[in-house]
């Protein structure tokens, strides 16, 4: 079928001629039932030979015509506004209902214009139809009189119907006309109604004729192509040939073409396959068919203005989304040949890393956010060749692509030895790259070998061969390429702080390891840590008071990336820019947090300089707002933080650079006529130029530093830049000390005199502040006043700890007298007497502020036991008697979509009293105490997505268990817990969209789930989402119930609510679930082994540049994988 449906080829067969086997095999006709109002029927056009239906239409609702039909029935239409005797029906006017596929639920038909109707009328006017008798239950449709516009009275003699004329056409018209229209001796008008019976045996013959038509088409291709296909002929000249064998018989001839064009193709004669018409619409001139998308990115559509004459021409195809996804764009490419491809593709994506051009099972990754053609070579073995861009980083909202070739070689012994040496000259020449001289000797071994293959099963064989050992070159070049990197960072120590030991330490130990080659990859990794360390070591040791020491801060400036910074991988990651003189780091539209950890410096002051700007939101809105927009980006050092510069604040009177050019090469002008940069590199001129400016001063104690930049803003535009961080020691500053020491002796002073203490606690306090005032006021060294704002910070920590544990004591004590007046009459009165003498108790000792901090934790326990006693039932339970303990779960459904009663991880709610985390790992949880001890079931609505909602669906249909499900509902009591893994999202899958498709996704499947709290709560209340059980034992009174995840995955989702809580009593014979988390803590495991793997799948022996998939196997059998960023 020349790679292309039949549908219109199966619906006109039997009007036009069909060829040599027009009357061997007819299309089934279903047998017509009369009409009756609102009875549920399908309708079938007569001369056109198919069912009215919106299966492949456009927006999935226009009316269409289908093998496949959608239910429907005919409504007579009364007029609301009448009042009686008047509202009865006028004898003509109907409506239209049909069951959409798209929202599945019943609606409305409607004319849409003269050509075009819909099946889901919303408020739109022309939705008004009549009927027409033609005898024998035959019957036409068309606009009724009452529509205001499409009708037959301004448009006589017209009907819905089909026009034959274009048979590459689904699309049903409501309005042909059969006297005046230009191809009147095509248009099939007439229609009979068909029950639901009729409608099923009609589908089962359907299947038979449509298997027998594909074969006929491959027949056709078959006998062109000259292959031999005699013995699927046979199959087809039997009109009683099974599906079975209508099916194999399809196959033997695709294997026939296959073998045709196999034997027709070489290296030195390939075939274009677009041209031959296996690819599919490969320029994108007009449009997107033959392609598909996973992304769900928002637009899919084609994009003009992109062209480079190169890489992009005329149109592209996009896929472009506000928020960051993950996918791919790609074309499937049935009954391919098997054997050698090239698949080149002109490709964008703005992720900069982790976006592939693949074919089959081989990829070539994209470098770099512009336009650029990737060749990859690809050996196919399979029965559907797919070729496409795929990105699997969740950083990046834009992939374009353009001008895809895909050229075959043939399937011979040449074409293999053709295709590993396109992949062996593709890899990358290290002959110029710093290495260990074995490992590329050994490197060039593999390529010698490879290169005296004779067979096409050795050279397969031999592919994987080679890219390991290109995986392992690789990794040693970028370890090589890393250490001189580290080198030029040390060496810029040294030119900016004159330190010798540095510069004596690279002469004589790393420059030699560097340029003799004899270290492997791991040695040359150790050794690039060593200098590291050295460089650390020494510019600690330099470090005076009152002087720079910027170079404890490893890559301090940015020149080495973000090597020695940690980039938290949960948020944005910025990007980096650079000069020949600067090199700056810059965020748009994301949050992020930056930071670097020093260890072992002299205690004391240190000041923090960064120049650094925050755009807030667009331009002109950041300009108009710019007295009173709130910075949302931060530097930090330690406990210390501030805002940094807004961008707006120091704009330039003047862009002129006084030599014919422009500051800011890319620029805001403000409505003042000032300047202000628009991009990075201008950012990096105004840094240089001494603008925006940022100081922070900080305390270290204990040796520990951390600087860093954050951003948590939510605002679309916002931008951050940043430049090189400068460190400063200022030792004891008297000065700077009195700063941070005064706000202390304000804030204790007022929590001596209006906050809860025992009374030897409020004296030590009050000691603390006196003793730093008269510090201050008598002059007191610097060192004396150090040591007096360390202790002073310890004893505020301690007593804002206070404060909280009494305000959380004194709510615990409200509940509980809640709880006595609640269930005074219904609580056993031993309960009652305990409950009221614990909270005569608690009420004296905070009146009296009499309790430590380990008595009030010690009766809390006491108060929490005593308030589920008093709330839960007190019958025995059994198995075959079951109690609700419910009761004894504080807040179980979220319902005033907080956290109350919960502890850990905080999980995010919105408005429909349910809960949730997204990318994010979290451990949430409830302590019960006070149950009585025995079996219980834990049970909670809720799933787990593990990733991007499409890409994890088609690994689901592949093999469930390969969606691995990294959220757990786990159980604590005695020491011993229990834990089971949350639902699969997929396995609450629905047949339709439970809220019209809004915020729902539709899966490739055609079936739906939620893809926000809103919907979820849908779902939930639809009875989905429920089987998360968990059965375990209480054995001390103490219950610890919640929900955790440790393995972080790009756009992995939890969603929960509606805890319960069953007994069964202290005799039960439920069995208790395991722990099937693994999750245990690290010092009760010893990790094993690591591997590395590229986003591609390349398996290497250390981490390699860029994204990395790390496999952790731990001494207990566990598994972790997670992704890290290598700079």
């Amino acid at each position: 079928m020349k790679h292309t449906l039949f549908l219109m080829a199966m619906l006109g067969a039997g009007v036009c001629s069909q060829g040599a086997y027009a009357d061997e095999w007819v299309k089934p006709v279903p047998q017509a039932t009369e009409m009756q109002y609102e009875d549920t029927l399908y309708l079938w056009n007569v001369g056109a030979k198919g069912f009215f239906s919106d299966k492949g239409g456009a927006y999935g609702t226009q009316a269409v015509l289908a093998d496949e039909g959608i239910k429907l029935y005919l409504q007579k239409y009364i007029d609301p506004v009448l009042t009686q005797p008047d509202s009865v029906w006028d004898g003509k006017t109907l409506v239209i209902y049909n069951y959409s596929t798209k929202h599945q639920k019943w609606c409305n038909l409607y004319i849409n214009n003269a050509s075009q109707m819909y099946v889901d009328r919303a408020n739109q006017p022309n939705w008004f139809w009549q009927i027409e008798d033609r005898g024998n239950n035959v019957y036409r449709l068309f606009g009724a009189d009452k529509n205001p516009s499409l009708n037959q009275i301004v448009w006589p003699d017209t009907y819905m119907g089909y026009d034959l004329t274009n048979p590459e056409s689904i699309v049903l018209s409501p309005m042909l006309d059969i006297v005046n229209g230009s191809n009147v001796a095509n248009y099939c008008v007439d229609w009979i109604f068909v029950s639901p019976e009729e409608y099923e045996n009609v589908q089962d013959k359907l299947v038979t004729y449509n298997l027998a038509m594909e074969l006929k088409a491959r027949l056709e291709e078959g006998l062109a192509a000259g292959a031999d296909v005699s013995g699927p002929q046979s199959v087809y000249d039997n009109t009683n040939s099974t599906d079975e064998e209508l099916q194999q018989a399809i196959h033997d001839v695709n294997e026939a073409i296959r073998v045709v064009v196999e034997n027709s193709a070489s290296v030195d004669k390939p075939l274009d396959m677009a041209a031959r018409g296996y690819l599919k619409n490969p320029t994108f001139d007009n449009d997107r068919n033959g392609w598909l998308s996973t992304t769900g990115a928002q637009n899919q559509g084609l994009k003009g203005g992109q062209s480079d004459g190169t890489n992009f021409i005329g149109n592209v195809w996009e896929n472009w989304n506000s928020k960051p996804f993950t996918g791919k764009m790609y074309q499937l490419i049935p009954n391919a040949p098997r054997g050698i491809y090239s698949f080149s593709l002109g490709a964008r994506s703005d992720s900069g890393n982790g976006t592939y051009v693949y074919c089959a099972n081989d990829s070539v990754e994209l470098i770099g956010q512009t336009p650029q053609t990737k060749t990859v070579y690809a050996n196919f073995e399979g029965d559907t060749l797919e070729v496409g861009m795929k990105k699997y980083v969740n950083v990046g909202k834009w992939m374009l692509m353009d001008n895809a070739v895909l050229t075959y070689y043939g399937n011979s012994r040449d074409s293999y030895i053709f295709w590993i040496n396109s992949i062996m000259d593709s890899a990358p020449d290290f002959e110029d790259s710093y290495k260990q001289n074995k490992a590329y000797d050994e490197y060039q071994d593999v390529i010698s070998s490879i290169q005296a293959l004779q067979t096409k099963e050795e050279i397969l064989a031999s592919a994987s061969v080679f890219k390991e050992a290109l995986a392992v070159m690789q990794a040693n070049v970028d370890a090589y390429k890393a250490y001189a990197d580290q080198i030029e960072i040390a060496k810029r120590v040294v030119d900016e702080y004159g330190i010798s030991s540095i510069e004596d330490y690279i002469m004589e130990v790393a420059e030699p390891n560097l340029y003799d080659g004899e270290l492997s990859t791991q040695e040359i990794l150790d050794a690039a840590e060593d200098l590291k360390n050295f460089v650390q070591e020494q510019s600690i040791e330099s470090i005076e008071v009152g002087r720079e020491c910027s170079s404890v801060i490893y890559n301090n400036d940015y020149f080495g990336g973000f090597d020695g910074w940690v980039v938290d991988d949960t948020k944005g990651i910025p990007g980096i820019t650079q000069t020949e003189s600067y090199s700056c780091a810059g965020a748009w539209n994301m949050n992020f947090n930056v930071y670097q950890d020093v260890q072992n410096l002299p205690e004391g002051v240190y000041r923090l300089e960064v120049p650094a700007f925050y755009r807030t939101e667009g331009n002109a809105n950041a300009w108009n707002n710019r007295e009173t927009a709130e910075i949302k980006s931060y530097i930090y050092l330690n406990e210390q933080s501030m805002p940094i510069a807004n961008v707006m604040n120091e704009a330039i009177a003047s862009n002129d650079n006084g030599a014919g050019g422009n500051i800011y090469d890319k620029y805001y002008q403000t409505p003042d006529g000032t300047f202000v940069p628009n991009e990075t590199v201008g950012a990096s001129v105004a840094f240089q130029n001494g603008l925006y400016k940022n100081a922070l001063y900080g305390i270290v104690k204990d040796g520990n530093l951390r600087v860093g930049i954050n951003c948590n803003g939510s605002k679309s535009d916002r931008w951050t830049v940043w430049g090189g961080f400068k460190l400063f020691y200022e030792g004891y500053d008297e000065e700077q000390l009195t700063i941070f020491l005064n706000p202390l002796i304000e804030e204790a002073k007022d929590t001596v005199a209006n906050c809860r203490f025992t009374k030897s606690f409020k004296d030590l306090l009050t000691q603390k502040y006196v003793a730093a005032s008269n510090a201050i006021s008598t002059g007191a060294d610097g060192k004396v006043l150090f040591d007096c704002y360390l202790g002073f910070r310890e004893m505020i920590d301690s007593a804002k700890y206070i404060i909280d544990l009494y305000d959380e004591f004194n709510k615990n004590t409200a509940s509980l007298l809640t709880a006595i007046d609640e269930t005074t009459g219904s609580a056993p009165e031993d309960v009652l007497s305990k409950a009221s003498a614990i909270y005569a108790e608690a009420i004296d000792g905070y009146e009296y502020e009499s309790f430590t901090p380990e008595q009030i934790d010690s009766i809390t326990v006491e108060i929490k036991s005593v308030i589920t006693q008093l709330r839960i039932p007190h019958t025995e339970a059994s198995d075959d008697s079951p109690l609700d303990m419910t009761v004894a779960i504080i807040n179980p459904g979220y319902d005033n979509d907080d956290n109350e009663g919960w502890s850990g991880t905080a999980a995010v709610h919105q408005t429909y009293a349910n809960a949730q985390f997204y990318a994010k790992n979290f451990d949430t949880y409830q302590v019960i105490y006070g149950l009585p001890n025995g079996t219980y079931k834990v049970e909670l609505d809720g799933f787990y997505r593990s990733g991007e909602a499409k890409a994890s669906y088609e690994k689901y249909l592949i093999d469930e268990d390969s969606v691995i499900i990294h959220a757990f509902i786990y159980a604590e009591s005695g020491g011993q817990t229990y834990s089971v893994p949350f639902m699969s999202i997929f396995k609450g899958i629905n047949d339709g969209a439970l809220n019209g498709g809004k915020s729902e996704v539709m899966l490739e499947t055609g079936k739906y789930i939620p893809n926000t709290m809103q919907t979820t709560s849908i779902y939930m209340s639809a009875g989905h989402y429920r089987d998360n059980t968990l059965i375990c034992q209480v054995t001390d009174g103490t219950l610890k119930i919640g929900i955790k995840k440790e393995v972080l995955l790009s756009g992995d989702w939890t969603m929960f609510d509606n805890w319960r809580l069953t007994y069964y009593g202290d005799s039960s014979s439920q069995e208790t679930d395991g722990d099937a988390s693994g999750i245990v803590s690290p010092e009760s495991k010893e990790l094993m082994s690591t591997k590395y793997y590229s986003i591609g799948g390349v398996e290497s022996s250390v981490p390699v540049k860029g994204i990395n998939i790390v496999k952790s196997i731990y001494s207990d059998g566990t598994v972790e994988v997670h992704k890290i960023l290598v700079k």
